[in-house]
């Protein structure tokens, strides 16, 4: 444990944010809530542009900076390991969140604990909630991230085995989520392709919003998508998508900012992981959904 010597605990949040997805406008106003309550310094830090590579130069500059603790995702171990790993010897909290180091015991960055969801759950729970419509056997998944990201390749992972359990196929196709209109394109393209295309998932707001902006009527499809936006929920009430997969990133934010706070004053920590998802939303629980997001919480 680091007591802070500069009167209030300095924290760093780093994220692999890809610009304008509105997940992680909700994951840091976890962070701020978190910050306000808890009388603590936070400073939110992503890459111009994401790339690994991109992400393990701002993480060094933080750790050259010295805070006392460090809330980071880690979408890529392999990369962001060395990094990481300074971070924890130079007596930095470390705590992971929303993407994790999956390697056992003993092999994984040290960090203190992981706050986020279980992707692999949440692909078979997309795979499970496609397949209760009665169709699933040709399904494309489309992912807003054109490089690895290992939340995505988990739901990617979880999600094709749901489909091949009940003797379907499932394909990855990869859409720049950072330019809507060449994502839409891009969808267009593929099930314009793909006539036999009887399922789509999602893995994010950005691939969502690029499905609804490529004119395709998908309520003739069956659609499970990643994550909650604006544009989410209105498809759902509208039954243009049959369920959203939430990873509940405000608490993500917020529990990671408190806990870090709790064991840099106090040495208190939770002995396990803590999981936020997957939880799912559907038309049942539509309603306290939209209320959550309208105050940002969701």
């Amino acid at each position: 444990m680091q007591a802070s010597c500069r009167g209030v605990p300095v924290i760093y949040s780093i994220t692999h944010d890809i610009l304008g997805d509105p997940f992680w406008a909700v994951y840091n106003r976890g962070v701020l809530d978190a910050a306000g309550r808890h009388d603590c310094e936070v400073r939110i830090l992503r890459p111009e542009n994401y790339s690994a590579e991109n992400m393990r130069e701002v993480i060094e500059q933080a750790v050259h900076e010295k805070p006392d603790g460090l809330l980071c995702t880690i979408p890529d171990a392999a990369v962001l390991e060395k990094s990481l790993r300074s971070a924890a010897e130079k007596g930095i909290a470390l705590i992971a969140a929303n993407a994790r180091d999956q390697r056992a015991d003993g092999e994984r960055i040290p960090c203190l604990l992981y706050i986020g969801g279980e992707d692999r759950a949440g692909g078979k729970l997309a795979g499970r909630r496609l397949q209760a419509s009665g169709r699933a056997r040709n399904v494309i998944c489309f992912d807003h991230y054109v490089t690895d990201q290992s939340c995505h390749s988990d739901r990617f992972a979880g999600l094709a085995e749901s489909i091949a359990s009940g003797g379907g196929t499932c394909r990855r196709v990869r859409i720049p989520g950072h330019d809507g209109n060449a994502a839409a394109l891009t969808v267009r393209r593929t099930i314009d392709n793909d006539p036999d295309v009887d399922g789509v998932v999602t893995l994010g707001p950005p691939g969502a919003k690029a499905l609804f902006d490529s004119g395709l009527d998908f309520r003739q499809i069956p659609h499970v998508s990643f994550d909650i936006s604006r544009d989410q929920l209105s498809a759902l009430r509208d039954h243009r998508l049959l369920a959203i997969i939430d990873s509940q990133q405000y608490l993500q934010g917020f529990l990671g900012i408190q806990l870090l706070v709790l064991y840099l004053r106090f040495g208190l920590l939770p002995t396990t992981d803590i999981l936020t998802g997957p939880a799912i939303v559907e038309t049942s629980n539509l309603e306290k959904a939209e209320m959550a997001f309208a105050t940002g919480t969701r």
